[in-house]
């Protein structure tokens, strides 16, 4: 265990202390490649409403089913500036979902370290590439693991490295656009903003995060993703997850979930975030909010 907390970020009235922990955050225009400090408030990601919601479009007209606003969560999106051929864009794609002349749904298999986090694309000629979680996923999904220096840890997301992936099929650089790429949560249209932070370490022992959410806010979403160190010949390095002593999940590959926010994460009162791993691990927390 690290001794010597420190302060690490006050977001309003929201505190978290840690021992050591990653905090970056996008600003509402600024994303791609990794997170890095500074944008929308340290450690925070706007949260914005795509041009096309609620709007009936041509693939509509062509007697597809759109965007499906009603079945997505947490969602990266980013205009390309071009049509997108639908032919070639779904060549990106494990599998199809969806398929019009005017767009496509598929999946992207994005590599996360100890397991492969499949992320559903949507695609379509007015150029909109919206990498999403389904409503009945964990927002912690999109915490991207593979590449991740537990030294010196930062935060990427899968649905950026799921964009990226549909950019180098249809030849557009996504060096280009990765500082376009917005977020929103179509389950909580009314949330504003999404915090990330995450402990890791690459050797056995204790990681605290102390926090607490001001009873003012509006949070509608905690969830986790939970990261070990993998299997070796003696069976795996397992990491736990506890919040104020209380078990929440382990695992020595990678797991997602919810925190109970009637329970684990209620507003108004301080709660420990303990991670105890064996070996390599980490645990990432994201929540999905509004202030006042």
């Amino acid at each position: 265990m690290k001794y010597g907390l420190k302060v690490l970020a006050i977001l309003i009235a929201l505190v978290i202390v840690a021992s050591s922990v990653a905090m970056y955050g996008y600003s509402g225009t600024k994303g791609g490649e990794g997170i890095s400090e500074g944008g929308g408030g340290k450690g925070v990601v706007s949260l914005a409403a795509p041009p096309f919601i609620g709007v009936a479009g041509a693939a509509e007209a062509a007697g597809g089913n759109a965007f499906p606003e009603d079945e997505a969560g947490i969602s990266a999106y980013v205009n390309v500036n071009q049509s997108i051929n639908i032919t070639e864009a779904v060549k990106a794609f494990t599998q199809i979902e969806e398929l019009s002349q005017t767009h496509a749904i598929g999946i992207i298999p994005i590599d996360n370290r100890r397991d492969t986090t499949n992320v559903h694309v949507y695609v379509d000629t007015d150029g909109y590439i919206v990498a999403y979680f389904k409503n009945t996923e964990p927002a912690s999904n999109i915490i991207k693991w593979s590449g991740m220096d537990f030294d010196d840890p930062r935060i990427d997301f899968t649905t950026n490295a799921a964009i990226k992936a549909m950019c180098d099929k249809i030849d557009v650089y996504y060096r280009d656009i990765k500082d376009d790429i917005k977020y929103y949560d179509f389950e909580f249209p009314d949330a504003e903003k999404m915090l990330i932070f995450l402990n890791a370490r690459n050797s056995g022992g204790d990681e605290y995060m102390h926090i607490f959410i001001p009873g003012k806010y509006r949070l509608y979403e905690a969830s986790y993703s939970l990261i070990g160190g993998g299997w070796g010949w003696y069976g795996g390095y397992y990491s736990e997850l506890y919040v104020d002593g209380t078990y929440i999940a382990e695992t020595a590959d990678l797991t997602t979930g919810l925190y109970n926010l009637e329970s684990t994460l209620t507003l108004g009162e301080p709660h420990t975030i303990k991670l105890d791993s064996e070996g390599e691990g980490g645990v990432g927390t994201i929540l999905i909010y509004k202030e006042g």
